[in-house]
């Protein structure tokens, strides 16, 4: 990687380790306007190791972990910091009023605050923490998705990677151990961030070859059964023998499907519920979820986007419904307890929301309008406004 463009020699031994260690090849040619991101940031000065990584690297993932923050992804110009980082930031500070001491820094641009330049497949962001003159002296903070655990690393952004994927025995809250690889995101496709509050989507304007931001939850509830309530506002009650043979297409998915949806399939089947379509494994054709797999990934792929991740890739989306206007719904599938996935929506344009505190049945009871409190419309969609209904395939 000892190469040299218009702003000097790219050198820096970390990085050269970093290439050679994820087999990543560094790109020749002209980089960013670092002076104007950096004045869109108020004239804050970035590490020089950052700026010699995104204009070396491709755009992509490290070790199947982390992706590095680039100017212009998701939103904004290519000489400018990402607009959604800021308004995240600002969505932290909002939390901060509610919360008080959930954060044990600064949030940027308060003087010496935290600045997103990572985020991870599980919904974790990283941080630099910009305390003092030198921003090459800037360490590494990273959290678990919950803000519950903060660690400080006096690191650098390339020492923090390198280490994060040579090193197995280094704490990693909230991560599996990641691969020593690099993943580019082809196709001229780019990948937005992990780190958006519970039911945001992507900023307006984002385009087909963008993926909308994976969803954390700053009051990190976590998913629940909420099965017996659904069923309830339907009219009925949960079978108490199974229908399905789950244990044979827990074979045959990897996985066992999460109880809410075991019940609610087992009661009901497939079919309509309001105006979300609900698919099962080894349902008819129309209705079967496998289908709605093989038609989300071949979608992708012939979009390009091989940043998107369906089942079985590690996280990747496991539809179980759909609407008529196009949006897929599943779980991501982020947690080794099915029972604990959240649910997310692929919608047209590959815009992307995930509301990682709801389960498939709660999502539902939302949806319906059985409970309240909690945003799940989708963006361009009227709301359901009718008593909750579902039309089985026989009906």
């Amino acid at each position: 990687m000892n190469h040299r463009d218009d702003r000097g020699p790219i050198h820096d031994r970390v990085l050269d380790a970093l290439a050679a260690e994820t087999g990543a090849s560094p790109r020749l040619g002209p980089g960013h306007d670092w002076a104007a991101v950096e004045a869109s940031l108020g004239g804050l000065r970035l590490p020089a190791d950052y700026k010699r990584l995104v204009d070396a690297f491709p755009h992509g993932e490290f070790g199947g972990l982390v992706r590095v923050v680039r100017p212009g992804v998701p939103d904004g110009p290519e000489s400018a910091y990402p607009e959604y980082y800021l308004r995240l930031l600002d969505d932290l500070r909002e939390q901060r009023e509610i919360e008080w001491g959930i954060y044990p820094h600064p949030l940027y641009p308060e003087r010496g605050g935290l600045l997103p330049w990572g985020d991870t497949l599980s919904g974790q962001l990283i941080f630099w923490l910009t305390e003092g003159d030198d921003p090459d002296a800037w360490p590494v903070v990273w959290t678990d998705r919950g803000f519950e655990e903060w660690q400080l690393r006096r690191r650098s952004m390339s020492e923090f990677l390198l280490e994060l994927i040579t090193d197995p025995a280094v704490e990693r809250p909230g991560l599996p151990a990641g691969g020593s690889g690099f993943r580019a995101f082809g196709g001229g496709a780019t990948a937005a961030p992990i780190g958006l509050l519970a039911g945001h989507a992507v900023p307006a304007g984002s385009s087909a070859d963008q993926e909308a931001p994976i969803g954390f939850s700053a009051d990190h509830a976590e998913p629940e059964d909420a099965v017996d309530g659904l069923l309830e506002a339907l009219g009925t009650m949960p079978i108490e023998e199974p229908t399905l043979e789950w244990f044979v297409r827990a074979g045959e998915w990897g996985f066992m499907f999460p109880a809410d949806y075991r019940t609610f399939h087992d009661t009901l089947g497939p079919g309509l519920f309001c105006d979300i379509g609900i698919f099962g494994p080894g349902a008819p054709e129309g209705w079967n979820a496998a289908d709605l797999l093989r038609a989300g990934r071949a979608a992708a792929e012939a979009a390009g986007l091989d940043h998107l991740r369906f089942h079985p890739d590690p996280g990747g989306l496991v539809p179980w419904g759909m609407t008529q206007d196009g949006w897929l719904l599943g779980w991501a599938a982020r947690h080794p307890d099915p029972d604990l996935w959240c649910v997310a929506a692929l919608g047209p344009g590959f815009v992307r929301i995930d509301w990682p505190e709801l389960s498939f049945s709660e999502f539902l009871l939302f949806h319906a309008g059985i409970r309240d409190g909690y945003d799940v419309a989708l963006p361009d969609r009227p709301r359901w406004s009718g008593p909750p209904t579902f039309r089985g395939l026989a009906d």
